[in-house]
Formats: C-alpha cells, sequence, structure tokens
C-alpha cells in the first residue's frame, strides 16, 4: 500500500480561473475519478474546501499555507503523513483517465522516483512514485517551497539518486489544462461507454 498524494487547487489560469479537478466527465468530477483510482491506497487529497463535492471519509483534506503556494508546498504540507520507508503516489487531480492498473505499473519503486511519460515523450510531474525518503530529502533541499516548480523538485531528486525511472503510457495521462482537453477527454469517455 502506498501513500496517495493528490493535488488539487491550483489557479487554473489556462482553464478560465475555475478548479478544473470539478470538471465532470460523465457525471464525475476529474478529482473523484483520480480518487477511485487510488483505492487500496492511504488516499490524501491538497486543497481547498469543496462543500459542494464532499470527500470519501477516508480521503484525509490538507491545504498548503499559504493557498495557491504551488505544487511543492502542497507535497510539503502532507511531509508529516509519510515516512521514510513509504511509497508516495505524486499524481495530479486532473487526470481523469488514470486508472489503478496504470498506478501499479508505478510500483514498486526502488531509489529513484518512477514517471508516467506520454506518447510524446511528455513527463507527466503529477503522476508518479516516490520513494519516501528520496521525497523528503529533496523537499529539504528546496526553500523556499512557495512558488517552487514540481521540475524543480525533480532536479533536486536527479541530483541526489539519479534520473527518474519512465513509464510509457498512453491517453490515461491525459491532463486537463485547457477546456479544450476537457473536451477530448469528454470524448474518450464517450466512445468508450
Amino acid at each position: 500500500m502506498a501513500i496517495a498524494l493528490v493535488l488539487t487547487g491550483g489557479r487554473a489560469t489556462r482553464f478560465g480561473g475555475v478548479d478544473k479537478t470539478l470538471a465532470e466527465i460523465a457525471g464525475i468530477p476529474s478529482r473523484d475519478r483520480v480518487l477511485a483510482a487510488c483505492i487500496g491506497h492511504r488516499r490524501i487529497l491538497v486543497g481547498p474546501e469543496t462543500p459542494d463535492h464532499p470527500l470519501p471519509q477516508d480521503v484525509l483534506r490538507l491545504q498548503e499555507d499559504p493557498p495557491y503556494a504551488g505544487p511543492v508546498a502542497g507535497v510539503a504540507c502532507a511531509q508529516e503523513y509519510f515516512g521514510n520507508e513509504d511509497t508516495v503516489l505524486l499524481l495530479g487531480g486532473d487526470m481523469p483517465l488514470i486508472a489503478s492498473k496504470v498506478l501499479d505499473s508505478l510500483l514498486p519503486v526502488g531509489e529513484v522516483p518512477r514517471m508516467l511519460v506520454d506518447r510524446s515523450g511528455r513527463r507527466q510531474f503529477l503522476c508518479a512514485a516516490w520513494p519516501g525518503r528520496l521525497l523528503h530529502e529533496a523537499l529539504a533541499r528546496i526553500h523556499p517551497h512557495e512558488g517552487a516548480s514540481l521540475k524543480s523538485l525533480y532536479r533536486v531528486a536527479e541530483e541526489i539518486a539519479g534520473e527518474c525511472e519512465l513509464v510509457a503510457s498512453d491517453s490515461e495521462s491525459a491532463d486537463l489544462d485547457t477546456p479544450e482537453d476537457l473536451a477530448r477527454v469528454r470524448q474518450i469517455v464517450d466512445t468508450k461507454t
């Protein structure tokens, strides 16, 4: 069992400023689809309260301080909930096609993070499995956490432990950066049902 850390609550500037992780695909918000793929793992969601979209009771919700401080601050606010021996699945709440079998392909993790990479070679920084010890060490070397990019977190990890392992993926790695991405994902889901 891993710690599934699902990040939500970004500013979503390319998505019109609305919470893209609450965008519905076939009636289910994106972040809920990601959380469902993580059943069987300890689930933590980092993001704001969403009274109209309650979380399952077994999902711990945290909020980075200050809000909108960025993904590294979001990961850092969850540090006390994972130890050096844990594996941490680092996930974006805007990847509604992700499935548990895809997450399983990232496990087990060795000394370096295992990250999904799509057909075009684009790395999915928010779909990776990390060794807890390395994640703690990388976070300790980044100051301040506020405003730090995920690329910087991976750069530090690679300085410490070597290059990430890349795991090939297909449409499961599609994320919702723009309204056009949402339309594409909805079309994929519609064709499958």
